[in-house]
């Protein structure tokens, strides 16, 4: 029998739902005897390795979730030899763009048996059209029922509903269509949106032609989740107001405000956690997504789990299951019943028992993802005019050899993957879900991408054993968490900027980025926990609080959380500016008014008084008449907020894209500002670099600003002459960038005769290209003084 080989395409991030459905179908292809890849379509290696595969093996099928390839492969809906499987796992309306660029020779499979119909009948040109339910996967670890300590669980997020679309006298035809469907929704919940329109364009005598149609309903996304929102907030509220007890994992809890509030208990943890969660839980409480003729993940991993489930009705559960024998059915429509639901089977555990155990039985049987994805191969089959005829336990995983790709996109993949399992365990470590099976995965992870690393790339990150040596030195799930979010920071550092350029623009790089600020957070935990110094009880109040760390307090950053108004165009120039003090701050014409609207933010952020980077604060008396040299200016701030002091102000900084913008910026005062663009270092500089003892010469120089990313040593070793030589003096200068920063710039002064103290309170910097630990709180800024 002819190898059949399956490409599957999922996306970054393998614990979210969609590339776990992926996983999943790879798993039971491969036990139906297929051959299984999954390509990840957002990262960059993508289409070198779709296309290695395509030229080295006969692809016998390529499946996706939400039709995901139109976006990252469109080329391939010109190749009928192939056929394609789309599972959308929601309405169609969410993925009309993506639809409307499928053919007949698609396979389209949806969730619901309502979602199948609306395709036959508004896109009749896709002719393979089929209903193939959801399924789940339920808890690795399942407690005995009488002994699950979670009463009643929900498994979800939660919004606060906002009406899409507001009732007014002034409102268009198309408002009008979208109030009328919004009503019709939030007053019968069994009603589809698709029935809703078709009703409300009847009602106004309108008739429009299919695509049209599909158009129109593309536009009502947000009112279809409105509706989904507005019962979910009510079957909770119900419950809550009953004095029913709820467990929920999920984002937005805190934002439910409601009679019964205390009812509610809001668990930490992401999706894996939730599932563990329901191992622990006697009832799963569901509520169905829009889906009006189909089945849902969350019951098939109840069920799965060994839960009862209460779900509210669709035609497809009252088609092939028993109300009180398999599952507990209750109504939206008739929310107040649902309370003596939960506490009936609450006061009866005996039967509550039995239906949990008829629903396991029944899932395992006919509600895997096995049985979804036979469903599948035998569209697959009907497509290559064969009958399915499946080989169990042949099949087998497909690879794409390291060799064949580039160095940097092996890089991305170690990263991006190395990501996501620590981003797992350490969900999991935080709820303390963590079990020994979860470190053998990371550490067997950690053994694998440290070889792909030193094969493929020639870099060792552990020399020699030392990997093991450190697995074994690991004495808690904590410091296996470091250790491997150290090694991912050392994947970055070992890379040049090229490299890590490419490995940033991926889809994980948010992603790392958010999971390093966590590994940050945690660390800061442990090594400012017995600190008692006013100033990093501010941070310790933001890691209490679960706050992200950033630069300056989260007190601070609050007041700049959305980006600050203020923001002035130039047509005359091209430039976006602000205002300081009454004057004009121009930004150069390369950068887009959001880019500036984040900069600014950052500089209210860094100069609020309360930030122990404000220049403004300490010892800033600036006589009249000074000579100041702002080093670092990068938009100029500083020497602008001083600019009516001084007799001479000389700005200096590297990048050149800011000369256009000191044009602007400094136009009124151009007869005292000197412009200098280039880099400024020590004694020893060649050519191509300035000194300040270079610049200013034997003039005087009375106040010095100094912020250039970490080479202020330096900056300060080349202006020996200026320091020594001057009669009264005050300087300001960053000591934020490095660990031994503060000390060195100290020592420099004082060894030139001034006097130095330290901004109050402590700045952040966090370096993602560093390891973990090397970030601390340090003091912003040194003051100096010479009289």
């Amino acid at each position: 029998m002819e190898q059949r080989n399956i490409v599957l395409v999922s996306g970054s991030g393998v614990y979210g739902a969609v590339s776990k459905y992926i996983t999943e179908f790879a798993a039971a292809f491969r036990e139906l005897g297929y051959h299984t890849v999954i390509l990840d379509g957002n990262l960059k290696s993508f289409r070198d390795k779709y296309r290695y595969l395509k030229e080295h093996i006969s692809i016998y099928a390529l499946v996706d979730c939400q039709a995901m390839v139109a976006d990252v492969l469109p080329e391939c809906l010109e190749d009928s030899s192939v056929p394609r499987v789309h599972y959308l796992c929601d309405h169609p309306l969410y993925l009309y763009e993506r639809l409307e660029r499928l053919n007949e020779s698609d396979i389209i499979l949806n969730v619901d048996a309502r979602h199948t119909a609306y395709l036959k009948k508004y896109y009749p040109r896709l002719e393979r059209v089929a209903y193939v339910p959801l399924s789940g996967t339920g808890a690795d670890i399942q407690k005995p029922y009488q002994n699950r300590e979670i009463g009643l669980l929900f498994t979800g997020s939660y919004w606060v509903p906002q009406m899409p679309v507001h009732k007014t006298a002034e409102m268009g035809f198309a408002d009008s269509v979208k109030w009328s469907v919004q009503t019709m929704l939030t007053g019968n919940p069994y009603l589809s949106v698709e029935d809703a329109l078709e009703k409300v364009l009847e009602s106004c005598q309108v008739t429009v032609g299919r695509e049209e149609f599909a158009a129109i309903l593309s536009e009502l996304s947000g009112v279809e989740f409105y509706a989904r929102e507005y019962y979910r907030d009510r079957m909770i509220r119900t419950l809550l107001k009953a004095g029913v007890d709820v467990w929920v994992y999920g984002n937005g809890w805190e934002k439910l405000l409601c009679p019964g509030r205390e009812h509610l208990h809001v668990m930490d943890g992401g999706a894996e956690v939730a599932r563990r969660a329901l191992g622990e839980a006697k009832i799963v409480l569901n509520i169905m997504p829009g889906f009006k003729a189909g089945f849902q993940e969350r019951i098939a991993a109840a069920m799965l789990s060994g839960a009862v489930v209460v779900t509210d009705i669709s035609d497809y559960l009252k088609e092939n299951f028993s109300n009180g024998k398999e599952m507990v059915f209750y109504e939206l429509d008739h929310l107040e019943e649902l309370p003596s639901i939960i506490q009936s089977l609450q006061e009866s555990p005996v039967r509550s028992e039995k239906i949990a155990e008829n629903g396991k039985r029944v899932a395992q049987k006919q509600h895997t993802w096995m049985q979804r994805v036979i469903q599948m191969a035998e569209q697959i089959e009907v497509y290559h005019g064969k009958t399915a005829d499946f080989e169990a336990n042949a099949g087998g995983e497909l690879t794409v050899p390291l060799c064949e790709l580039r160095e940097s996109y092996v890089v991305e993949e170690i990263g991006v993957r190395l990501s996501e399992e620590i981003s797992r365990l350490n969900d999991l470590e935080h709820c303390g879900c963590a079990v020994q099976e979860d470190v053998d995965r990371l550490t067997g992870y950690l053994r694998e991408w440290e070889k792909q690393l030193r094969e493929r790339c020639g870099y060792r990150f552990f020399s020699g054993n030392n990997l093991e040596v450190f697995l074994a030195d690991c004495g808690s799930v904590r410091q296996l968490l470091l250790m491997a979010d150290g090694m991912l920071c050392g994947i970055r550092e070992k890379y040049d900027a090229a490299a890590l350029e490419e490995f940033a623009s991926g889809l994980g790089a948010g992603e790392n980025r958010l999971l390093y600020q966590k590994a940050v957070t945690r660390l800061f935990k442990e090594r400012y926990k017995e600190k008692e110094d006013p100033w990093i009880k501010l941070w310790k109040q933001d890691l209490e609080a679960g706050t992200i760390l950033q630069s300056c307090p989260g007190a601070v950053c609050a007041r700049y959380e959305q980006a600050v108004s203020g923001l002035l165009y130039d047509a005359s120039c091209d430039m976006f500016y602000v205002m300081i003090d009454g004057k004009p701050l121009y930004y150069p014409q390369e950068f887009s008014d959001e880019q500036v609207l984040e900069r600014y933010r950052k500089l209210c952020e860094e100069q609020d008084r309360e930030s122990a980077h404000c220049y403004r604060n300490g010892n800033l008396q600036i006589p009249d008449g000074a000579v100041i040299m702002d080093a670092g200016a990068a938009e100029g701030y500083f020497a602008l907020t001083v600019i009516e002091h001084a007799s001479r102000v000389y700005l200096t900084d590297r990048d050149e894209r800011w000369n256009a913008a000191w044009q602007k910026t400094f136009a009124p005062y151009r007869d005292k500002v000197v412009f200098l663009h280039g880099v400024l270092g020590g004694s020893e500089a060649g050519c191509d670099v300035m000194t300040i003892d270079d610049i200013i010469g034997t003039g005087r120089l009375d106040f010095l600003k100094v912020d250039v990313g970490g080479a202020e040593q330096e900056v300060l070793l080349g202006a020996q002459k200026v320091l020594g030589n001057a009669a009264a003096m005050r300087c300001v200068v960053a000591a934020y960038h490095t660990h031994e920063s503060e000390a060195q710039i100290e020592h420099i002064l004082r060894e030139n005769g001034f006097q130095t103290d330290r901004a109050d309170g402590y700045f952040l910097h966090m370096d993602y290209e560093k390891p973990v630990w090397e970030n601390e709180l340090r003091h912003a800024l040194v003051w100096a003084e010479r009289n």
